[in-house]
């Protein structure tokens, strides 16, 4: 099992803000070797599934392969584009977790010094273990 242990000074202004990897799904079976983009991305645990901002989706020249209808508030229903990406949390292990990301403006989540590229929400949060310390400004994912 693979654990990440991230200290975070911000973590009861911003909550848990971390660097992954992302690059388009690759559909062709034959191996290839993908080119993995690091960004930054939030945990957000009231999101059902994640997100990858659209402006980041336009410079990875992503295909949109769906679309899905999401509430954002409450009786507000709006379809996003969805694109298949490949995640990568860890560096030195280097696993890929495969996922549908909607595409999305996130530039209201970004601040001045942090531009957040990724929204991870339970779709992915499902497939491990999240711990948040706020008393400790840390946070831990175990797969």
């Amino acid at each position: 099992m693979t654990t990440l242990n991230i200290p975070s000074p911000a973590l009861r202004q911003n909550g848990p803000i971390l660097d992954v990897y992302i690059s388009q799904k690759s559909l062709i079976k034959e191996k290839r070797e993908q080119i993995f983009t690091p960004v930054n991305a939030i945990i957000d645990t009231g999101a059902t599934y994640s997100a990858i901002d659209i402006r980041l989706a336009e410079i990875l020249k992503l295909t949109t392969t769906d679309k899905r209808e999401i509430l954002l508030l409450p009786d507000s229903y709006k379809f996003h584009d969805v694109y298949n990406v490949d995640f990568v949390f860890d560096s030195d292990n280097p696993k890929i977790y495969p996922i549908s990301a909607n595409g999305m403006d996130l530039s209201y989540l970004s601040c001045e010094n942090l531009n957040l590229g990724v929204i991870i929400g339970r779709d992915v949060l499902s497939k491990c273990i999240f711990t948040y310390n706020g008393l400790k400004n840390k946070f831990t994912i175990e797969f």
